[in-house]
Formats: C-alpha cells, structure tokens, sequence
C-alpha cells in the first residue's frame, strides 16, 4: 500500500508540472516604459485592467500626456501587443520581447505622422 501512495504522489506532480509547462507563461505588458517614438523622449505606463488580454496606457511626451489602452490578441503573432492614445487617433504596433516593446507608430490627426518607436521597462 505504501508504494502505491508513493507513485500517485509523483503521478500527482508530474501531471502538475506536464499542465504548467503547456499552459505556457502569462503575456504581462505591465510596467513603465522609456524609449523614443520617431526620435522623441516618451514614457508609457502600462496598468492592468480586469480585462482579459487588455491594459490601460498612459503616454507622457514633452508637453503632455494622453490616455489610451492596449491589448494582445493571443490567437496573433507571438508577443503582439497593440496599443492606442489620444482618442484613437494614436497606434503603437509592435512586439514585446522581453523588456523591449518596439514596432510602428501612426497617428492620423493632422498632421498625420508615422514611424518607429522602441520602449524598455527596467
């Protein structure tokens, strides 16, 4: 009997360890971030909401902040994260890999601009 005990107790925890490693790890954008979006000095804070795979987003740049809000499409590209600001109108695109978080910028208020921006949280 006692030999019994033993193996369903290491059954147990490799059935344990077997679902932990195919539910992989948890997609968390959540941090302050510092970089450049085409050349200018931002940060962006993103906090978590109770949405699944969404965030809220503030963006300070030198004059202002915005508001806005990010989301990852898990069924997309590895490490998607898409964010917007500013009422929409704002669209950072990228990957976040690691502590990196860098893709395209649009913003299609007038005048309309667009390029690259890059991020790192510590």
């Amino acid at each position: 009997m006692r030999q019994f005990r033993v193996g369903l107790s290491a059954l147990a925890v490799v059935s344990v360890l077997i679902l932990a490693a195919c539910s992989g790890p948890v997609f968390d954008p959540t941090g302050t971030y510092t970089g450049t979006i085409t050349g200018v000095a931002v940060t962006l804070t993103v906090t978590s909401t109770s949405a699944a795979n969404a965030w809220d987003l503030t963006l300070g740049y030198p004059g202002g902040t915005y508001a806005g809000g990010c989301t990852h499409d898990p069924g997309g590209a590895a490490n998607n994260l898409h964010c917007t600001f500013a009422s929409g109108t704002g669209v950072l695109d990228g990957t976040l890999n690691g502590n990196t978080y860098s893709g395209t910028y649009t913003d299609t208020a007038s005048p309309a601009s667009s390029g690259t921006f890059s991020v790192t949280r510590p």
